[in-house]
């Protein structure tokens, strides 16, 4: 049964903006917590697995994410938007948190995540998530897309995968699949760096006031 009209992506994953100078570092399972530095340091081999994963849509357990952080920067820390980085992962928190929490995220979830003050022990109140995201195949179409660029191709790699340099409505394709009824907040593991939401997401974010401008959001072209 299909239950939306349109689809939309967003472009928040590979947005520099939302992920440069956080004024945050981050422990990891089984590591120290990271030195207060802007200069983004050498992640754990399984910590950069991890980031990838959660990239891909593959279902991650609370040890996967980060233990804990810590904001060594509070100036720049007030800054971050709902949607932000925690350690490298995606995360959100605020309005954006809430209205995720009211959705269908299918197999993906909120993982709460602790972030405290510089001395590592007042946990500042958030609730601060990483994010869970699930995995949809077949709801891209490459075929009647335009601005892109093929990362790896069947002929040569014996897979698929794009990345999207759309800006603006009807650059990106998606097939039916993407209308029916299923997670509100999706990838497809063709395209990489590229959320999809559904028009029940895209509601819940504009009945709740959120500036969206930084969640790069685009409508999507359906194909039959």
């Amino acid at each position: 049964m299909k239950t939306n009209k349109a689809v939309w992506i967003s472009g928040a994953l590979s947005s520099g903006e939302l992920s440069n100078k956080l004024g945050i570092r981050s422990k990891y399972y089984g590591h120290d917590w990271e030195e207060p530095t802007h200069i983004v340091p050498k992640k754990p081999k399984k910590v950069s697995q991890d980031m990838q994963r959660q990239s891909r849509g593959e279902i991650l357990q609370r040890e996967d994410f980060p233990e804990a952080c810590y904001v060594f920067d509070p100036e720049r820390f007030n800054k971050t938007k709902d949607f932000f980085f925690l350690g490298g992962f995606a995360a959100v928190k605020g309005k954006l948190a809430e209205v995720l929490a009211s959705v269908n995220l299918g197999t993906g979830g909120l993982t709460r995540v602790p972030v405290f003050e510089a001395d590592k022990q007042t946990e500042l109140p958030g609730p601060f998530y990483a994010l869970t995201l699930a995995a949809r195949e077949g709801t891209f179409c490459a075929a009647e897309s335009v601005d892109l660029r093929s990362i790896f191709s069947m002929e040569q790699h014996g897979k698929e995968l794009w990345r999207q340099f759309a800006d603006g409505d009807d650059r990106i394709a998606v097939t039916p699949k993407a209308l029916e009824d299923g997670p509100d907040l999706w990838v497809d593991p063709k395209l990489r760096s590229t959320l999809f939401l559904s028009e029940t997401l895209i509601k819940a974010i504009r009945q709740a006031h959120i500036k969206e401008g930084y969640l790069r959001l685009s409508r999507c072209k359906v194909v039959h």
